[in-house]
């Protein structure tokens, strides 16, 4: 199920002697904590292949083990998401917009408006869908709530009149007809698969949001709250949790994870009726998580931080950089011989 806010994966190529170079080991420094280009912002999954998005989309074929590059970008990507294991859509920055129809072996990419930061989309299967974000003004104090609805399939977009301070971080449907536009601004609600919108009820503050069936989901944010819907979204109830939380991912009616600041990790077996706390060993924000079965998923986040499970949760280990996240690497030598080399 989608839910990961959400690898920005540092990928150093070393070419000629640096090829012969077996081990690394750090001799002086430390990985930077404020750099904001180094996240992983969102991440999604369709079986053991796995999508991370940030300055770029990266692909993983085997679960997260080992990555390739699909796609530069100078603008962030924030949300992610594939239809199935062929039709996948990125947006972000800029108003950006990237689409694949083949896996991510290409992308296309444009931008619908410059002034806008598009937070997620969503497609029902007549080839209408909609982007949910903000626009921004060049003063950074005037943002406001932004939809943009296309109906056919993607090529051209419209945005909808709102008035509407603030801005929308996800939109999300229970089935064919009941949806919901949420985040910092009034929540709208449809119940005629989109046709029309009236202000909604959702949980207030959500940053992202799901449903497994047409009367079971969940929501959370920043409220440190994590909410339960029973009935398709007419009624919400909260479990206290302290965290703020930025991605959520569930597998079926009973398994469930979320995740947010300071590497933590919540976990459910019962559908939500108990969370347990937990934590990823990393101090860094986690934006995104994907389980492929009960036992086995990954999280990532700020500073590049990529981990794995393997065991529920219990433990986690690193894939890339360490436990603080990744340094910034800017050089590489080698000595006449071609074993020894630095990188800074």
């Amino acid at each position: 199920m989608k839910g990961l806010r959400g690898v920005v994966l540092t990928v150093l190529l070393l070419t000629g002697a640096a090829i012969q170079a077996q081990t690394w080991e750090l001799q002086f420094g430390a990985p930077r904590h404020d750099d904001l280009y180094v996240r992983m912002t969102d991440i999604t999954a369709v079986g053991s292949q796995v999508w991370a998005v940030g300055q770029g989309i990266w692909y993983s074929a085997d679960a997260g083990q080992t990555w390739s590059v699909q796609m530069d970008s100078y603008y962030r990507y924030w949300y992610v998401v594939f239809r199935d294991s062929l039709d996948g859509w990125a947006v972000g920055e800029h108003g950006r917009i990237a689409h694949t129809e083949n896996g991510g072996q290409t992308w296309n990419s444009w931008a619908i408006n410059t002034e806008t930061t598009l937070e997620a989309i969503a497609f029902k299967s007549d080839g209408r869908g909609w982007v949910v974000g903000k626009r921004s003004r060049m003063d950074y104090m005037s943002d406001s709530a932004y939809v943009a609805l296309t109906t056919d399939g993607g090529t051209s977009w419209s945005p909808m009149d709102l008035h509407y301070p603030s801005s929308y971080y996800g939109i999300v449907f229970a089935d064919e007809y009941h949806g919901f536009i949420y985040g910092g601004a009034q929540s709208l609600e449809t119940t005629d698969g989109g046709e029309t919108w009236i202000e909604g009820d959702f949980p207030e503050a959500s940053y992202i949001a799901t449903f497994v069936n047409a009367t079971l989901g969940w929501a959370t944010g920043g409220s440190y709250y994590i909410y339960r819907t029973t009935d398709g979204g007419e009624t919400w109830e909260g479990s206290p949790v302290n965290g703020r939380f930025y991605d959520l991912w569930f597998l079926n009616e009973s398994y469930g994870w979320v995740v947010g600041r300071d590497g933590r990790v919540v976990a459910t077996m019962d559908g939500g009726e108990n969370w347990q706390l937990g934590y990823s060993g990393t101090s860094q924000t986690l934006r995104g998580v994907v389980f492929s079965d009960p036992t086995h998923g990954l999280v990532g986040g700020e500073g590049g931080v990529l981990r794995v499970t393997e065991n529920g949760g219990q433990s986690w280990r690193n894939l890339f950089g360490n436990e603080e996240g990744w340094p910034i690497l800017q050089a590489v030598a080698f000595d006449e011989l071609g074993f020894n080399g630095w990188v800074v």
